[in-house]
């Protein structure tokens, strides 16, 4: 055991020194913040090299780096890593575990917009925020007692093109008795979801 020990030391110390390497390539498309509220404020760090990017995100928020965005069709999906809502912070409201932010990646192209993340374009308008351009476009829709809001942020100048969409499915609390489901906090879970969007770093070209 005693030899082996060096060897574990200085394989854990290469891969450290790879992540720092990996993520001091990378520049900060916004400045990091913290989020704060009903959705926690311990933020843990994630990196992509796949994608290409690192973020920080709320500690107990369950991470699929697996996703897929499918609402523009088989033809159309766009791959990228989501980070939902943990259910134990949607009981007793009327927000649904499904909510997530995701970070979206769409590689060979020589311009990005929200219009390619987005099934109606005509919302698609420019947004300055915190000294950060963004092509912004959001819908909202509703059916069957549920509201479903998308929020899309694309980085005109990204290449790759990359955008952070922010999908909230709440239900209809008048459809619930009197006193049994409460307003979910949605100022909270938008500076949850903000906090991701402003910690993105994406791969420097």
């Amino acid at each position: 055991m005693q030899k082996v020990f060096p060897i574990f030391f200085f394989v854990g110390l290469f891969s450290v020194g790879i992540l720092a390497l990996f993520l001091v390539s990378y520049r900060a498309i916004t400045a990091p913040e913290m989020t704060g509220g009903t959705f926690g404020s311990n933020l843990k760090l994630y990196a992509n090299l796949d994608l290409g990017l690192s973020l920080r995100y709320p500690a107990d928020f369950l991470v699929n780096s697996s996703y897929v965005y499918e609402g523009l069709g088989d033809e159309k999906q766009i791959s990228g890593v989501a980070f939902s809502v943990p259910k134990k912070k949607t009981e007793g409201t009327n927000l649904a575990p499904d909510s997530k932010v995701s970070v979206e990646v769409i590689p060979n192209t020589p311009h990005c917009s929200a219009r390619m993340f987005i099934r109606d374009p005509r919302s698609v308008k420019p947004l300055l925020e915190k000294g950060e351009s963004y092509s912004f476009a959001s819908i909202k829709e509703a059916g069957a007692g549920s509201i479903y809001e998308e929020q899309v942020y694309a980085f005109p100048t990204a290449s790759p093109c990359i955008a952070v969409r922010y999908f909230i499915h709440s239900t209809n609390v008048a459809n619930y008795p009197s006193g049994t489901v409460a307003e979910f906090n949605r100022a909270d879970l938008i500076s949850a979801f903000d906090s991701v969007r402003y910690s993105l770093a994406a791969k420097a070209k």
